[in-house]
């Protein structure tokens, strides 16, 4: 595979398996009046925050992103069995294998032109990690989808985030993970299947787990 991007974009993932603390009870789109803490929350319990510790208040590193986003796409396995070439010259411990999956599968290239540095532990920009969410939608630069500059004007076209966000220097845990479940709602380019969707049909998660997280992030609290 080789990347659907161009130019350059834009954590560590902890190995420790932390669970989370549950929050409050609530019938929880993505309501306005749902924590983001609480989001986190759904997402964990479908294995998809696993080893992030439990302080959803910090912000999320370009390494933890890119993780997190190929757990969205059901391909964690893949990525940790994943064997191509890495050829980002500062990853080179147990990320390697997830950094090297997401340029083979056109997720990322890196922050240089050169596509050589990934910048692991940076902290991701709001625009990063949204670009990061386009491309496993389905969206590609190269074909002229979406602008890297734009990811965030995007995101609010395709109805995954409600208004056109500014971009941050720094995305916290609550906020990354609000973005994350708005990705999980969207339909992908050219398909009436959501991100959701795709998960349940590779066996990433099962219906009732789908059905049961989809209830939860779409209603009010009372």
């Amino acid at each position: 595979m080789t990347p659907t991007f161009g130019n350059n974009d834009e954590a560590a993932i902890y190995e420790p398996k932390i669970p989370f603390a549950p929050p409050r009870r609530y019938a929880g789109v993505v309501a306005a009046n749902i924590r983001g803490r609480d989001l986190a929350w759904e997402l964990n319990k479908l294995n998809l925050l696993y080893g992030l510790g439990t302080d959803t208040s910090r912000a999320l590193t370009r390494l933890e992103a890119l993780v997190i986003v190929i757990r969205l796409l059901g391909f964690e396995d893949k990525a940790r069995a994943f064997r191509g070439t890495n050829p980002f010259m500062d990853v080179t411990n147990w990320g390697g294998r997830y950094v090297a999956f997401g340029f083979a599968g056109g997720i990322t290239v890196g922050t240089n032109n050169d596509n050589t540095l990934f910048a692991p532990d940076r902290l991701v920009t709001y625009q990063e990690l949204t670009a990061f969410l386009l491309r496993i939608l389905k969206y590609s630069e190269v074909k002229g989808d979406f602008e890297f500059r734009d990811a965030l004007k995007k995101a609010y076209l395709i109805e995954m985030y409600p208004a056109i966000c500014q971009n941050k220097d720094r995305i916290l845990f609550d906020d990354a993970a609000l973005s994350m479940v708005q990705a999980l709602l969207t339909r992908l380019n050219a398909s009436e299947n959501r991100l959701i969707d795709i998960l349940v049909e590779l066996g990433a998660i099962s219906q009732a787990d789908a059905d049961s997280f989809i209830k939860a992030v779409t209603e009010e609290i009372q």
